[in-house]
């Protein structure tokens, strides 16, 4: 499946006001997604019972992050303030002062970067962190090239036919 601005609003549905979040606006932060996160690695095999794979996951959480930190920047600007600027979550406020502290590091990690500084940037990361975690067939046992694999049990010295290479040689001395 592919992400459009219809199943993003499906599956974010706090993006489904369109005169803040365009289609067309959504629209180009996901094809901005689809140019990080590519199969291989982000599985496309697997759907969930939303009708979405892993990368489809991928690629809404990474559009959302962006969307909410455009929306941020839009917001920033109208009201004085510098777009594209830092801020935390508030760890203090004061009321005649009108004074409030941001903590930039609660609940972040020093390697996600700017993906820290949202919910979805922080579920993308997450999800980044699990790619390629599914079993990875290293090896298959077989002959070099141009040998003809030997009958089941018959194994020329120095090599090893059969299933995939399972780490280490359990057996040093026997294999080579």
């Amino acid at each position: 499946m592919t992400v459009t601005p219809t199943t993003f609003r499906t599956t974010l549905p706090e993006f489904s006001n369109t005169a803040t979040y365009s289609d067309a606006t959504i629209q180009n932060w996901i094809c901005f997604g689809e140019l990080y996160i590519q199969p291989p690695m982000w599985d496309d095999s697997i759907v969930d019972c939303a009708g979405l794979t892993f990368r489809d996951r991928g690629i809404t959480f990474f559009a959302a992050h962006y969307l909410a930190m455009q929306q941020s920047a839009i917001l920033r600007s109208q009201y004085g303030g510098v777009p594209g600027t830092n801020v935390g979550v508030v760890n203090s406020v004061s009321a005649n002062g009108a004074s409030v502290g941001y903590d930039t590091g609660i609940g972040s990690n020093d390697e996600w970067g700017p993906f820290n500084n949202t919910i979805y940037g922080q579920i993308y990361m997450q999800m980044s962190m699990l790619v390629g975690m599914k079993p990875l067939q290293i090896g298959v046992g077989c002959a070099p090239l141009g040998v003809a694999p030997p009958f089941f049990g018959q194994v020329p010295a120095g090599y090893f036919v059969g299933p995939a290479w399972p780490g280490p040689n359990p057996n040093p001395g026997i294999f080579g």
